[in-house]
C-alpha cells in the first residue's frame, strides 16, 4: 500500500511539473508572438497616420509609404505562418497533421540539391562538400526541405558571399561515438549533417546557452537581416519532431558549425 501511494504521489508530481512547464512554454510563446507581431503593426500604423495627416503628399512619398506597408504586411504574414508552424510542431500528439504523411526520404539527394542551389545563388562562395550517397531517413518531406532551406538561408544572410562553407553528411552506426562539445554518447544509427562556415560565428553566450536560447539568437539576427526571427527555432523544432538533435559549435573554419542528427530509415 505504501509503495502504491508513493507511486501515485510521484505520478501526480510529474503531472504537475509537466503542466507547469506547458504553461510556461505557452506564456513564452504568447509573449514572443505578441512581441514579434507588434513591430510590423506599429510600422503600418505609423505610415497610415502619416498618409492621413498629409493627404497632399507627393507621389514619391506616397509610393514609399505603400511600399513599406506592403513589406511589413508580408513580414507579418510570414510571422503568423511561422508561429502557427511552431505551435503545431510543439504539439505532443504524434498524429498531428504536419507529421501525418511520413515517407522514406533520400536525404543525400536533398542535401546535394540544397548545396547546388546555394552555389547557383552565390557562385563566388567557396564550397567543399562531402556527402555519402544513399542516406535515407523517415520524415515529412516538406519539413525536411524547410530544414535545409533554413540552413542555406542562414548562410546567405549571415555570412559574406566570399566566406567558405563546408557541408558534410554521413551515416554513423550503433557503436559510434561523436563529440558535441561536452556531450558524448553512443548513438543509434543516424544521419549526421554538418554545416561549417568561415563567417563571424556567434557570441560566446550563445554557444554556452545552446538551443534553449534560439529565440533570443534569432531575434538578434533578424534585426540585421529583416527575417522573421524564428528560423532557428523552427529548424530545431522540426529536427526534434523527427527524433533528432541539433547543436551549435565553433567551427574550425572560424565561424559557426551547425550539426544535425536524424535517425536513419530502418
Amino acid at each position: 500500500m505504501a509503495r502504491a501511494l508513493r507511486n501515485m504521489v510521484d505520478s501526480l508530481q510529474h503531472s504537475i511539473e509537466v503542466e507547469r512547464t506547458t504553461q510556461q512554454n505557452m506564456q513564452t510563446f504568447l509573449g514572443d508572438a505578441s512581441h514579434e507581431l507588434r513591430t510590423p503593426l506599429t510600422v503600418i500604423k505609423g505610415y497610415v497616420e502619416l498618409l492621413q495627416k498629409n493627404p497632399d503628399a507627393g507621389a514619391e512619398q506616397t509610393a514609399r509609404a505603400y511600399e513599406r506597408m506592403l513589406s511589413e504586411a508580408n513580414r507579418m504574414d510570414a510571422l503568423i505562418k511561422d508561429l502557427l508552424l511552431l505551435a503545431e510542431l510543439g504539439e505532443t500528439k504524434t498524429d498531428t497533421k504536419i507529421m501525418s504523411e511520413l515517407s522514406v526520404i533520400d536525404f543525400s539527394a536533398l542535401v546535394s540539391t540544397a548545396v547546388d542551389d546555394l552555389r547557383i545563388l552565390q557562385p563566388t562562395r567557396p564550397v567543399v562538400v562531402s556527402i555519402e550517397p544513399g542516406i535515407e531517413i523517415l520524415g515529412a518531406r516538406d519539413l525536411i526541405l524547410q530544414v535545409l532551406a533554413n540552413l542555406t538561408s542562414n548562410i546567405r544572410r549571415h555570412t559574406l558571399v566570399t566566406d567558405s562553407l563546408r557541408v558534410s553528411l554521413r551515416a554513423v552506426g550503433d557503436d559510434a561515438e561523436f563529440d558535441q562539445g561536452d556531450w558524448k554518447a553512443v548513438a543509434p544509427k543516424f544521419a549526421l549533417l554538418s554545416f561549417d562556415d568561415s563567417g563571424r560565428g556567434l557570441p560566446e553566450e550563445f554557444y554556452a546557452a545552446g538551443i534553449n536560447h534560439f529565440q533570443r539568437f534569432d531575434n538578434s539576427r533578424s534585426r540585421e537581416s529583416g527575417g522573421s526571427g524564428l528560423g532557428m527555432s523552427i529548424l530545431a523544432a522540426i529536427v526534434r519532431k523527427h527524433g533528432g538533435e541539433i547543436y551549435l559549435q565553433k567551427s574550425d573554419l572560424g565561424g559557426l558549425r551547425t550539426v544535425i542528427s536524424l535517425p536513419l530509415a530502418q
